[in-house]
């Protein structure tokens, strides 16, 4: 198994400006993503998509050297506003988890622990097509974005269950 193939995942949250340094343990500069992208792409790597990283997993089918899973945490606008060009750009799909009940919203879970007390607005469902139409693949996260460690086992069912039926219903699929 040393010669084993290693697929590495790339989870990013926000891309946008940050505004203190909290909000940059989450966030990464637009230019900066681009940056990482175009910097993955002259070294030879490309972006697989979920399914086919699922199949690599099963081992049901072999990916090319150089590929990677890209991921975007709880569906923030910015992924659409300045991640989705870039990726358009060099033909990459990715993953988007979503925090169903918050579509169209904002982070508000981010609140108190945000010390500007900021809160930033997330994908709707406008987007959400649209994003699919060109390569994203979405995902359930949870419904509230709570700390899932703290719930009895009927709320942890509601939130995962229930934001993957609620994805389900708003994908049709």
């Amino acid at each position: 198994m040393a010669d084993a193939q290693r697929i590495p995942v790339l989870m990013y949250h926000r891309v946008g400006i940050t505004h203190n340094e909290w909000e940059s343990r989450y966030c990464i500069p637009p230019d900066q993503f681009s940056k990482h992208m175009r910097h993955l792409a002259k070294r030879g790597m490309r972006a697989c998509s979920l399914t086919d990283f699922f199949a690599w997993l099963e081992l049901k089918k072999t990916l090319p050297e150089g590929s990677f899973l890209l991921t975007f945490d709880d569906g923030f606008l910015g992924v659409y506003e300045h991640a989705a060009p870039v990726l358009q750009e060099l033909n990459w799909p990715a993953t988007v988890f979503l925090v169903s009940r918050l579509i169209g919203k904002r982070d508000e879970w981010t609140q108190v622990q945000n010390p500007s007390g900021a809160t930033f607005p997330l994908l709707g469902v406008k987007h959400v097509r649209e994003m699919r139409q060109n390569g994203f693949d979405f995902q359930s996260h949870t419904r509230l974005h709570p700390d899932l460690t703290i719930l009895s086992e009927s709320d942890l069912t509601e939130e995962l269950a229930g934001s993957r039926k609620d994805l389900e219903d708003l994908l049709g699929e």
